[in-house]
Order: C-alpha cells, then structure tokens, then sequence
C-alpha cells in the first residue's frame, strides 16, 4: 500500500559513523600508503568527501544498518551503488523527508538540502569512480562503527521493556497495541530524554508513549487478558500528556535544559505501537530508555490545537481552525503535528501583541509518511498576550494528489491509519512557577475547535 520509498517507522538501531570517517580521511588513507594522487583522484576524493558529509547529516539517521529505510547508506561502497537512484529522488525534493518550509524558526536536525548539495549529488553520480580511493576508504575503516552525535545512548539511564512480546499480523488493517510498562524506580529530580527503542522497526509506523495518572490503561491491560490491548492514545483522557514519541528519524526525545518529567509512583508509563501488516509476521517486544536528571526538572506544558477525530465525506475539503492566548511569558520546548493523511497543509502563527505574525511552523504539502517532532534550534520567547493560531486544510477529494491511493473516501473516526486526527501539540514553560501555573490553567480550559464544512463540529 505504501510507497516503496517511505521510511516506515521507527528504527532503534544507532547509526554508523563509518561515512564521517570517510569523509574526514579518504585522502588521508592513501597518502598515508606513501602514494602521489594524480589531479583527478584529487578531485574525485573532494567529491567523496563532501558527498559523504551530505548523506551523514541528511541520510543516515533513517538509512542505517536495520534501519526503517529499505537500504542503508553508512558504507561508501553502498552509498556509491545507490548513486543514481539518491540524484534522482534528491533532484525531485522526494528526498531527504523534510516538511517545512519557510517560516520564522529554525528547527534542529534540519535535512533541508541546498542546490549546492543537490549538484554535488548529482556530479557524485555521474563522476566514474576511483578504486584506489575506495578500497583506501574501506582499508582505513576496517568495518569499526561509531554512534552518529545524534543517535548517541543516554547515559544515568533506567530501561523499561514491555513485559511480553507482540507478534504483528501478517494480514489486516493497522494495528494500534498499547503496553503498560513496568514502573521505573523513583528518580528525585525528576526524567529527562527519553528514546523509545523497537525490534523490526520496518513493521511500525510511529509510536508514543503517555503518562497515566487515570489507572485506566491499566484496567484495559487486565481486562485483554493478551499481550497489550489495543486503543488509540492508549485509551487514555486528552489530557493525558504524552511525554515521548518515536518516528524513524525521532528515536530519543530530548529536552531543553531543566526540562523534563516527573513521574509517581501510582503513575503508568503507557507505551503505544502503530503497527503495520508487512505480509509475515513480526516478533516485537519495544523498550524505553529514560535518563535521570542531574537537576530538579521543570515541567513543560502541553497544548493541543485542533481536533482528536473528525469525519469527511468524499470529494469534501474541511478546514480546522483553533487558537489560545498564553497568559504568561513562554517559550516554546517543541511543536508536534499529528495530521489526518489527507491534509494538505498545516500553518501555526503567533501573533505578538505588537501586532508582529510570527509563522511558527508552515508545512505547505503535508505527509502522514514523515511526521516528527520539530525541536527549536534556538529558545523561542513569546511574550505573554500573543495569540497562537492554528490552521490546517484537508482534502478528500480527487484533486488531492499527495495520496493517491487513499483520496476520495469516506473518512471516519477509528484506529486504522485513514481515521486519526487534525491536531497539533505545543510543548511550552513559563519562565517562573506563577507564569508556569497560568500556562497549566489556560492549558486545562475548555476551547473549542472550529470545522468548517465538515461533518462534525467537536472540541479537539
């Protein structure tokens, strides 16, 4: 059903560093052999070396051994077999998956490529490779591996498994299945980073995990009576905040300084897995990693924007409009969108009470494929009074040609990967505990999202 292109889900693996040592010594391995590099293996080595760089910072984090890419990219001599097909997808901006576009913020782990980069793809493909540099390449690494910076395992950690191993349908629809994890150990600042960890990512789509203070998943885990049971949101109120997520270039959830999560004693981590049929049947048996903080924690605030579910008749197109005013100083932790595959288009502004916009994420051609979590590269301030707007188009009809193999349906509420929702979470924290408590009132109010030629009219 999927394209053949599409990273599927999530990937627990840590990328390989072997291309960063190419790139850092391919020239340095030959002349090391005492041997003279005539101009063109000169030239053919600089290539290497900056195509080598590109497909690092852009590729690797989803193109690893065992990743949730089809093929991995971290040796040179793959990469180099792959040469023709990477210009291509490259030229076409199918590749690397990256969805915003303009906007007032710079987000981490950006894999935007530059016409410069694409050029240098695109020569690197056509350039008649050098084998002496090659094999000096594959000499010099002798297959050692290294964790990419941003792939690294957390230290002061506490791992948490699901107590059983799920076996995904080879058949059917996708799966939602939620585990209750066992309780960690208490921590007394508090949790900070979190990476959720997968068997056989191929078979998964994207995965949560959520703090119950309810007891509910736990009452729906006794009453399966199987491993895990299944539930969207793992049966849980809105309010539950869902303090991780994993996505195949999104494996650890890392927080701002002194931000992070405290976690009770009567609390329940609730993991859940959106799983797929891969036509065989897959073993999985997730973990997370939590690390301790080395400070008490501060934490962060959740706003849901949009709705939890909503209904679209073929050939209908419905916009989702919501807002909030923030009631103290803020500053925004990370933005998270969770989209109905038939959305087109996602647009989160500020407006400052100077009057100033501020377009706080534009996504013009949205994918359900590729969603993430999107980190500020820099602390992003909001002043207290600003009004934060959400606005998102969706599109079931013929003219929607981003999916083609789904447009056109009824759509509905449900747990398959055509029935979810039109939402965006912000993570945020005031700058003080009082401005913090404003931000937890206004974030528990009652708003109401509006759908404009849709089915339904409900609260997110």
């Amino acid at each position: 059903m999927h394209q053949v292109w599409r990273a599927k889900t999530i990937t627990s693996i840590l990328a390989s560093a072997i291309l960063p040592i190419a790139a850092l010594t391919l020239t340095a391995a030959v002349q090391t052999s005492g041997a003279k590099l005539a101009p063109d293996a000169i030239a053919a080595s600089d290539l290497e070396n900056r195509t080598h760089l590109i497909l690092l910072h852009h590729c690797v984090v989803c193109h690893t051994v065992q990743g949730a890419a089809p093929f991995s990219l971290v040796i040179a001599l793959q990469a180099r077999r792959k040469s023709q097909l990477i210009a291509e997808v490259t030229a076409s901006g199918y590749m690397p998956p990256w969805l915003p576009s303009g906007g007032d913020v710079t987000f981490e782990n950006d894999r935007t490529l530059s016409p410069h980069d694409i050029r240098t793809l695109h020569d690197w493909s056509t350039e008649n490779h050098v084998p002496s540099l090659m094999a000096a390449h594959k000499l010099h690494s002798n297959g050692k591996q290294k964790t990419a910076p941003n792939q690294q395992k957390l230290p002061s950690v506490y791992v948490l498994k699901a107590p059983q191993t799920y076996t995904v349908p080879s058949e059917g629809t996708d799966t939602y299945r939620c585990f209750v994890l066992p309780k960690p150990v208490p921590s007394v600042n508090g949790w900070t980073n979190i990476q959720i960890n997968v068997e056989n990512p191929s078979s998964v789509k994207h995965a949560a995990l959520f703090l119950d203070n309810s007891g509910i998943a736990r009452k729906l885990q006794s009453q399966s009576g199987g491993v895990g049971y299944t539930a969207r949101r793992g049966g849980l109120p809105i309010t539950a905040p869902r303090i991780a997520e994993w996505s195949p270039d999104h494996a650890v959830t890392r927080f701002p300084r002194n931000l992070g999560w405290q976690i009770d004693r009567n609390a329940d981590l609730v993991l859940e897995m959106a799983y797929e049929p891969l036509g065989h049947t897959v073993q999985n048996r997730p973990e997370v990693t939590l690390q301790r903080s080395a400070a008490p924690v501060t934490i962060p605030v959740q706003f849901s924007l949009g709705v939890s579910e909503f209904s679209m008749r073929p050939d209908q197109t419905a916009r989702v409009t919501d807002h909030i005013v923030l009631p103290a100083n803020a500053v925004i932790a990370n933005i998270s969108p969770h989209l109905h595959p038939v959305c087109r288009s996602v647009e989160l502004t500020a407006r400052l009470p100077t009057g100033k916009t501020l377009h706080l994420l534009s996504i013009k051609k949205w994918s359900s494929l590729w969603q993430e979590v999107y980190v500020p590269a820099k602390p992003m301030i909001l002043p207290k009074g600003t009004e934060i707007s959400l606005a998102i188009d969706a599109d079931n009809t013929r003219s929607n040609t981003t999916m083609p193999y789904v447009q056109n349906m009824e759509v509905i509420p449900g747990l398959n990967w055509m029935e979810e929702m039109a939402e965006v979470t912000l993570e945020m924290v005031a700058k003080n505990p009082t401005g913090n408590q404003k931000l937890t009132e206004e974030s528990a109010r009652t708003h109401t999202a509006v759908i404009t030629d849709s089915l339904s009219k409900q609260h997110g």
